[in-house]
């Protein structure tokens, strides 16, 4: 199982990635950026980053599209994706703070290699899901620190349409 398994549990046979919110730091900062390209493609992003006082925040929301052609005989082959994610500091003295992060998106796209070919339809799939984090940090020396998090975690991927006919799945996972 090795020594991941440990501190994240056995479900951590194949190893551990962990993704993190950075903290916001320095005088506030703001960004906008957009694309736009072939096949109706488009790309938007706004952020935000900083501190004030004792306080600190990092959040950033992203909204994305494309309708692409596909070799397929069954036409459709969009995609479309709304994230955002988030992150809250608040210090209690030099040493410690508490905070929350929030980071989650919904996303469509449609196969159309596992279509209906009868009704000339792709197969449509969705998937959402929600992170969020309760944390308490504190930097004992130097070289030590600690740190306390409660998380949740939601799932959902929905499926329809498939190969064989009319096929319909749900999954939702929560921890």
């Amino acid at each position: 199982k090795g020594a991941s398994s440990s501190v994240y549990g056995a479900g951590a046979i194949g190893g551990v990635l962990s993704l993190s919110t950075a903290k916001g730091e320095g005088e506030p900062t703001h960004s906008a950026t957009a694309e736009y390209g072939s096949y109706n493609s488009w790309l938007g992003n706004l952020s935000s980053q900083g501190a004030v006082g004792d306080f600190s925040y990092n959040l950033g929301v992203t909204g994305e599209d494309t309708q692409n052609d596909s070799d397929s005989p069954i036409s459709g082959n969009d995609f479309t994706k709304f994230s955002y994610y988030s992150r809250f500091d608040f210090a209690l003295d030099d040493h410690s703070s508490i905070g929350m992060t929030l980071r989650g998106g919904d996303s469509s796209y449609e196969t159309p290699e596992y279509g209906s070919l009868s009704t000339n339809t792709p197969q449509k799939n969705r998937y959402d899901y929600l992170f969020g984090t309760l944390f308490y940090e504190n930097q004992v020396s130097d070289a030590w620190s600690t740190r306390v998090t409660l998380g949740m975690s939601k799932e959902d991927f929905d499926s329809k349409l498939g190969k064989f006919g009319d096929f319909y799945s749900n999954t939702d996972r929560y921890s």
